[in-house]
């Protein structure tokens, strides 16, 4: 959740496919003295809105949009499996977090550009954490005191294997499908999907990290149990669903 997939000039996503991140948040953003273009959006793009130097625009997931931009030179960074209300409307943004914006999909660029992916992957998803959060507060999210709560909560138990996200749904004294789509809802995933990424970026982080006992790495089965998972196995296909490869396989990924 919240990892920065692509980031480049638009002409590369362009030319890689921009419909292949149609799934992901983007952010677009001028570079310092860039002119900045045009975007219509909008089911048959009937919308349309101006940027420039200074602003950045915001393009949710699934959006309808178009870009016209007079040297393809404006930067963009794609954002998988965003945390944010699914519903969102794009939006240009002009405010003091512009300068904070462009220093993180720069960033982005650069870290991406490297072969040491391994050293990288950690940074990467910061960085798509701290992209979230602007467009967050652009958008003035705010979570339902309920929503909070659960997550929380999630944040706070996730290292139990006894723990699910069921536990944390049957704490709050509401109809449990009320306070499930409510969760949804205002956050894009499942409950039990957030309860997993939590754990997975937890696992990466010992994975990338190579979080050493007294006498020498952690085996999977070791990780397994410190990100709340009582199977190794199901850890690592769960592990495998979210990255691609599996835990041995992780860090001689590209």
């Amino acid at each position: 959740m919240n990892d920065v997939v692509f980031a480049d000039r638009y002409s590369a996503l362009e030319r890689v496919g921009a419909q292949k991140f149609n799934k992901c948040l983007k952010v677009l953003i001028p570079e310092q003295g860039g002119k900045g273009g045009k975007i219509s959006f909008g089911q048959n793009l009937e919308e349309s809105a101006s940027y420039g130097c200074g602003e950045y625009v915001i393009i949710p997931p699934y959006s309808h949009y178009d870009i016209q931009s007079p040297n393809g030179n404006d930067l963009i960074a794609c954002v998988e499996q965003p945390l944010l209300p699914a519903s969102l409307p794009v939006n240009v943004v002009g405010n003091t977090a512009g300068q904070g914006m462009l220093f993180a999909v720069k960033e982005a660029i650069c870290h991406l550009s490297r072969d040491d992916r391994e050293r990288t992957n950690g940074i990467l998803a910061a960085l798509g954490q701290l992209i979230v959060a602007y467009v967050a507060d652009d958008y003035s999210v705010k979570l339902h005191p309920v929503v909070t709560t659960i997550k929380a909560d999630m944040e706070k138990n996730f290292t139990d294997s006894t723990y699910s996200a069921e536990t944390a749904l049957r704490k709050i004294p509401l109809n449990y499908d009320y306070v499930r789509k409510l969760f949804k809802k205002e956050t894009g995933v499942t409950p039990h999907d957030y309860l997993n990424g939590i754990r997975m970026d937890r696992a990466r982080q010992y994975v990338e990290n190579g979080i050493t006992n007294s006498y020498s790495n952690f085996t999977v089965s070791q990780i397994a149990e410190a990100c709340g998972f009582a199977e190794p196995l199901y850890f690592s296909r769960v592990f495998k669903k979210y990255f691609g490869v599996s835990p041995m396989q992780y860090t001689k990924h590209e």
